[in-house]
């Protein structure tokens, strides 16, 4: 037999190897094959990777955030955060729990991303990014029938 290989190019996955005629030859990126006394032509198919990002609510407290699908060499915009958490306003999504509590934002949300992983069929975990709320305001109307933004006062409440 003879020994057949392709380099496989960064972001791609071999399929296989493929005679003139496309019947299956191999299914290895490296194989051995017994060569026929005429001249032959062999093709190694290979394929752009395939990943999954997964969003992570960090601490939420309510709402949900689907998983996307992406292709190597595509762009394509993350999925907007479902996620909600009281007390706090979404800033966007990390790429680590560490960066995440520490406030850096990696993303921001619907972000269009190429190429998060040369892995095929990988996984990428990004984690949402919380601010507190701060400088609160509430619509109040006055008793002189007049309206204005009033800043809340944040209260904390104890019980006997």
């Amino acid at each position: 037999g003879i020994s057949i290989s392709q380099a496989i190019k960064t972001g791609y996955h071999f399929v296989n190897w493929t005679n003139a005629s496309g019947t299956v030859i191999a299914n290895s990126a490296s194989a051995t094959i017994t060569m026929p006394d005429t001249s032959v032509t062999y093709t190694a198919n290979v394929a752009l990777n395939t990943y999954t990002v997964v969003y992570n609510g960090n601490g939420h407290t309510g709402g949900s955030t689907a998983s996307s699908s992406h292709t190597y060499g595509t762009a394509k915009a993350l999925n907007s955060n479902g996620f909600t958490k009281n007390g706090y306003v979404f800033q966007g999504w990390a790429t680590t729990l560490s960066k995440a509590n520490a406030g850096t934002v990696d993303y921001t949300n619907g972000q269009s991303v190429t190429n998060l992983t040369t892995t095929h069929q990988g996984t990428v975990n990004l984690y949402a990014v919380w601010k507190p709320f701060t400088n609160m305001y509430i619509w109040t109307n006055k008793k002189d029938g007049t309206s204005k933004w009033v800043p809340v006062t944040k209260h904390v409440y104890t019980s006997k």
